[in-house]
C-alpha cells in the first residue's frame, strides 16, 4: 500500500481558491507535529479583499484545513 505524504501545491491552491477566494501571496512547506504525528503541511498567506492577512496550514497529504488565523 502506497501512502501520499503530499500532494502537489497546484492541486492544494485550486482546492483553498473554491473555498477562499482571496490572494494567496506565499507558500511553505515544513514539516510539523499535529496530534502526536509528524506531518507535512502547507503554509499559505492570503490577504484576504478586506485587507486582513490570513495564515491558512494544509495537511499535504489530505488538504484538511489545520489552521486559519489572522496573522
Amino acid at each position: 500500500m502506497s501512502r501520499v505524504e503530499a500532494r502537489p501545491i497546484a492541486e492544494i491552491l485550486a482546492e483553498v481558491a473554491n473555498a477562499v477566494p482571496d490572494e494567496v501571496i506565499g507558500v511553505e512547506f515544513e514539516r510539523a507535529r499535529r496530534r502526536g504525528a509528524e506531518v507535512w503541511v502547507y503554509q499559505l498567506k492570503i490577504i484576504a479583499k478586506d485587507g486582513r492577512l490570513l495564515k491558512v496550514e494544509v495537511d499535504a497529504a489530505t488538504d484538511r484545513l489545520l489552521v486559519a488565523e489572522e496573522d
